[in-house]
């Protein structure tokens, strides 16, 4: 009954989240934390980490959003449960990306991708490629960011994720620019 508890908190957690009443929401997901700690359901608490880490992110408190974002993927890498490895590698990593961290979010991005490709999580490949292609390009690695951001953005089509493909687009036109390459259309 508690287990059902928990999931039930987890999930109004994520109705206030969309609201959007971060308070609300920050409780629902403590509370949920709480009784999936205290009743061991490991692999749980990891989606519960990682909502309340990306409220505590629109809240705008940053440590605090780390901490647990970092806290569900020493979780899931201590149960070696690499699909919620993936998914907390690609939550972190795009947290870092809208933060601008990039030195961090190389480390992340790279490690995840790892995971992601060994699970065969294609969301969490794209997303990833993205995240690390970004960074790359930010620090003017332009060669090693465009085969990355291509194969995003064809991985993102190839799963009707039409927004989603938007974000390697955009980044590739600096990357075809910084290599001499201005009509990237051409390419």
């Amino acid at each position: 009954a508690e287990l059902n508890a928990a999931a039930v908190l987890n999930n109004l957690g994520v109705i206030y989240q969309n609201l959007p009443d971060y308070q609300k929401a920050k409780q629902a997901y403590e509370e949920a934390i709480a009784i999936r700690e205290r009743l061991e359901d490991f692999r749980s608490v990891i989606g519960s980490y990682n909502n309340l880490g990306t409220v505590y992110k629109y809240l705008g408190e940053f440590d605090q959003a780390e901490t647990y974002f970092r806290k569900a993927i020493a979780k899931s890498v201590e149960l070696n449960d690499p699909m919620n490895q993936a998914i907390s590698y690609r939550i972190y990593a795009m947290f870092l990306l809208e933060k601008g961290d990039l030195d961090n979010l190389e480390e992340i991005a790279r490690k995840g991708l790892e995971v992601a490709r060994q699970v065969n999580t294609q969301y969490e490949v794209a997303t990833l490629e993205t995240a690390l292609g970004s960074a790359l390009n930010a620090k003017g690695k332009f060669r090693e960011a465009k085969p990355l951001l291509i194969s995003a953005a064809k991985n993102f089509q190839e799963q009707g994720s039409e927004e989603d493909v938007l974000f390697p687009y955009f980044e590739l036109i600096s990357v075809y620019a910084s290599l001499g390459q201005g009509d990237s259309s051409r390419y």
